[in-house]
């Protein structure tokens, strides 16, 4: 009967996942400095910048891992993401570990947590997702099987490169890591029967765990980017703190993910047990043990919680709060494990003795969450999977290939402008709020598709650090407050922008953008330059600031550039102005 109940499990998360799988945006960023490195540009998104674009150093590792396999790398991250977040789901179906009173009276129906986690929406669009969600899945699945099964203090070396693991795979964790660091040391401390040395000893071996995972990222980190936050932090929202859209961020949270109510609602009960009934025989040294171990596991969650409440949440639903969801299904099937009042206990084992009943009731209640919709937008929340593939869903189930999306044909493009140009300084720019350079286009799927040597200038900051340090204004979306004007993102010399002066704007409109570079080598590709040049002559003497601006910029003049004009005249030159076409 369990094994009939495990392979219920495994196929509906097999489906759950599947009908959610695509491709994220995110993802594709990393999967950009993937490709660089494998370039020889380096980890990074735009060559010769040396900025971090991603937050999941073991997720990048095992996509380079991928890569050099010679898989195909969005099919690939996407696959790994489900089979590994299904592994981390079987791990909630070992049986819990018993207590100091016995083996747990309950055999089958905590398999229901499981089953409950994989009907979440949050955790079905991100585990499918290319991301990382999967890869934490399994790692926080082996940290609480740790916990059951020893304390920290007898195995420190395991805890410290856990945690370790755990912080490289999501840069916030950081404060979980630090948080069981506390309740490591405390515990150590309170081990009387220890000598000092052995104290000391066993403390280390959780610091090099530690150092032998995230010590040696954080120097890697320190001396190729020269940061010690991924840059995504500081354009994230960095130390502000934005605690009405956090309440919010949670609040959707809860209101659109009904299968969590189930699981909080078994950790309540968990809580409640493990406070309330206690028999009055208990040894008083496991009854503080218990309450030592509810309170740091407890406590880890709400630290978790409370810290994405105040940087805001982020603008994609669910996606900040899937790893507390996760670590609540482990505290969850704990109440399992301890006694429980007469009232209950005997209703609880007549439906444990029916496994198949009690799963099929379950499995039911999960396939109608499935279909229970999440909102396209709430506020500055949204449904982004919905947003990047619902209009794309005739060329598959999901979105594999950013090529399919318009985002990634554009960047097909302009990947294809550069290469027939060879064009080595082609840089773009995706700002929208103030400098509306190429409105539209993100970082993902453009970058991924369009390859090394298309540079993107964020206007996000998310691979740019100076940009990512600004001070936010106004506070708007989480991880979309930064913004750059015009002659910032000129300042960068890009390829294209609008300048604001309407004529100038048609006169030198291409398929891909207004040209406001006035580099010689670029502008004798461009298809009847000659023409566009007088035009601009013309405009000049109207007194257009446009050109007054971008003459100062590049310290050259209409006039010179259309003098040169005469000598663009040769045979390469005029096979490249083919490119634009």
């Amino acid at each position: 009967m369990r094994t009939t109940a495990l392979s219920l499990l495994i196929l509906f998360a097999l489906f759950s996942l599947f009908s959610e799988s695509w491709l994220a945006e995110d993802a594709a960023i990393t999967l950009r400095a993937v490709e660089n490195l494998y370039e020889t540009q380096g980890p990074v998104y735009n060559p010769g910048e040396r900025t971090e674009v991603y937050t999941h150093p073991l997720w990048f590792a095992a996509l380079v891992t991928f890569r050099g396999m010679g898989l195909n790398l969005p099919v690939a991250s996407v696959f790994a993401g489900i089979a590994i977040s299904i592994l981390g789901l079987f791990l909630l179906c070992i049986p819990p570990a018993g207590t100091a009173r016995g083996e747990p009276p309950f055999k089958y129906i905590y398999l229901l947590i499981p089953l409950f986690l994989a009907a979440h929406p949050g955790f079905r669009q991100f585990a499918a997702s290319g991301m990382e969600i999967g890869l934490l899945t399994l790692l926080l699945g082996l940290f609480y099987l740790f916990l059951e099964n020893y304390r920290p203090t007898e195995k420190p070396g395991t805890l410290g490169f856990l945690l370790g693991l755990i912080y490289l795979t999501r840069p916030e964790l950081g404060l979980f890591a630090a948080w069981y660091g506390l309740f490591f040391l405390w515990e150590l401390y309170q081990q009387k029967h220890l000598m000092k040395r052995q104290i000391t000893g066993r403390a280390l071996r959780s610091v090099l765990g530690l150092l032998l995972t995230a010590g040696l990222w954080h120097l890697f980190r320190y001396l190729y980017y020269h940061d010690l936050f991924p840059n995504t932090f500081y354009a994230k929202a960095g130390l502000g703190s934005y605690w009405i859209q956090g309440a919010k961020y949670l609040a959707h949270a809860l209101i659109y993910g009904p299968s969590a109510w189930l699981i909080l609602v078994l950790a309540g009960a968990y809580v409640f047990l493990s406070l309330t009934n206690r028999p009055i025989t208990e040894e008083p040294r496991a009854r503080s043990h218990e309450l030592f171990r509810l309170l740091r596991d407890v406590g880890a969650v709400l630290v978790m919680v409370v810290y994405v409440v105040r940087l805001g949440g982020d603008f994609m639903a669910f996606r900040f709060l899937v790893p507390e969801l996760i670590m609540i299904a482990w505290i969850a099937r704990r109440v399992f494990t301890i006694p429980l009042p007469t009232r209950w206990n005997g209703w609880l084992s007549h439906q444990d003795s029916r496994p198949l009943h009690v799963f099929a009731a379950g499995l039911l209640l999960c396939i109608i969450f499935l279909f229970i919709p999440v909102p396209p937008a709430k506020g500055f929340i949204a449904n982004e999977r919905f947003h990047f593939v619902s209009k794309f869903e005739k060329q598959g189930p999901g979105l594999f290939d950013p090529a399919n999306h318009p985002w990634g044909a554009r960047g097909k493009r302009l990947g294809l402008l550069q290469q027939c140009l060879q064009y080595r300084t082609f840089r773009i720019a995706n700002s929208q709020a103030e400098a509306h350079c190429m409105e539209g286009m993100g970082l993902g799927y453009v970058g991924y598709e369009a390859g090394p040597y298309v540079q993107i200038i964020d206007e996000q900051g998310i691979s740019d650090s100076y940009v990512a340090r600004l001070p936010i204004i106004l506070r708007f979306r989480p991880g979309h407050e930064h913004s750059i004007g015009t002659l910032e993102v000129m300042a960068k010399d890009v390829l294209f922008c609008s300048t604001g002066d309407r004529k100038y704007d048609e006169i030198m409109k291409t398929k891909y953008g207004t040209i406001v570079r006035l580099d010689p080598d670029l502008l004798a590709t461009i298809p009847n330059i000659e023409n566009r040049l007088q035009s601009l002559l013309e405009l000049k003497k109207s007194g257009s600031p446009a050109i007054e601006m971008l003459e100062k910029r590049y310290e050259t003049s209409v006039e010179e550039l259309l003098d040169m004009s005469s000598n663009w005249k040769d045979d390469l030159t005029l096979e490249k102005r083919k490119c634009w076409e």
